[in-house]
C-alpha cells in the first residue's frame, strides 16, 4: 500500500530532517572538545615543561609525605584510646569507692557527733534542773 495521504511521508520527512539536525549538533559538539582537548593538552604541555613544574611536584610529594607520616602517628594514637579509656574507667571506679568509703565515715561521725551533743544538752538540761529545783525549794 502506498502512504500517501496519511502523513505517514510527513511523520518520515520531519524525522530525517530532526535526525540531519542532530548529527550536525553532534559533530560540533565533537569539534568542540576535541578543540578543548588540544587546549588542555596544551596547557598540561606548557606547565611541565615550566620551570617551576618539578619544584611543585617534588614540594606537593613532601607535602604528601608529611601527611602520611602525621596519619601513621595519628593511627598509632587513637589505637591508644581505648587503653586509656579502660584506665580512666577503672580510675573513676575507685574514686567512686572512696567516696562511698568516705560518705560512710562522715555519717558514722555525724551520728556519733550527734548523740555526743545530744548526751550534752540532757546533762545540761538535767543540771539546769537539779539547779532550778534547789533554787525553787
Amino acid at each position: 500500500g502506498t502512504w500517501v495521504g496519511t502523513g505517514i511521508c510527513d511523520l518520515r520527512a520531519s524525522v530525517a530532517s530532526q535526525q540531519k539536525q542532530l548529527d550536525s549538533l553532534i559533530d560540533k559538539v565533537a569539534l568542540l572538545l576535541s578543540s578543548m582537548h588540544s587546549e588542555v593538552l596544551q596547557d598540561l604541555r606548557g606547565a611541565v615543561a615550566s620551570p617551576e613544574f618539578e619544584a611543585r611536584l617534588a614540594e606537593m610529594r613532601k607535602v604528601g609525605e608529611v601527611l602520611d607520616e602525621r596519619l601513621v602517628e595519628l593511627r598509632a594514637e587513637a589505637a591508644q584510646v581505648p587503653e586509656g579509656v579502660r584506665m580512666l574507667h577503672v580510675e573513676l571506679q575507685r574514686v567512686e569507692e572512696r567516696m562511698n568509703c568516705l560518705d560512710d565515715r562522715f555519717t558514722q561521725d555525724f551520728e556519733k557527733t550527734q548523740n555526743l551533743v545530744t548526751e550534752s544538752l540532757m546533762s545540761v538540761h538535767d543540771r539546769f534542773t537539779t539547779e532550778l529545783e534547789g533554787v525553787i525549794t
